[in-house]
């Protein structure tokens, strides 16, 4: 997984600056609020993915890989929208497709390429409410 994300990453770029990839449910749950508000994490990464730079504010998406679940999306959504300053988009998978057993191999460039779909209409549609986009 974090291969792909590592790759997903530097696709993003220079559209969106990822500012920390994180891969553990439990981690997200317990950093998002600090994120959210511009602060670093109370735990460090265990991971080099990203600027880690936590002063880049306002945030504009959090994006959520394949290994997140909906209902994990939609929890953490819960417990944490209208934490930033400005209204973010919290793009995820569609629960509807399922992945394919063996991806293929420009998986990377599909993943980044439909989240800039995703966020490009969360902007056209005004880009003012926060919500779950799926790609």
């Amino acid at each position: 997984m974090l291969s792909n994300g590592m790759q997903v990453t530097e696709l993003l770029k220079p559209d969106f600056e990822v500012i920390q990839f994180i891969t553990s449910f439990d981690y997200a749950k317990a950093e998002f609020g600090n994120l959210l508000t511009g602060q670093p994490p109370k735990t460090p990464s265990s991971n080099d993915v990203g600027t880690h730079d936590y002063t880049q504010q306002p945030l504009r998406a959090i994006i959520f890989g394949r290994g997140y679940s909906f209902d994990q999306v939609s929890e953490l959504y819960e417990l944490f929208k209208g934490k930033s300053s400005t209204p973010i988009a919290w793009i995820a998978g569609d629960p509807d497709f399922v992945l394919p057993a063996k991806l293929p191999p420009d998986y990377a460039v599909m993943a980044a390429e439909n989240t800039k779909r995703a966020f490009r209409r969360w902007e056209e549609a005004g880009g003012e409410r926060e919500e779950i986009v799926l790609y």
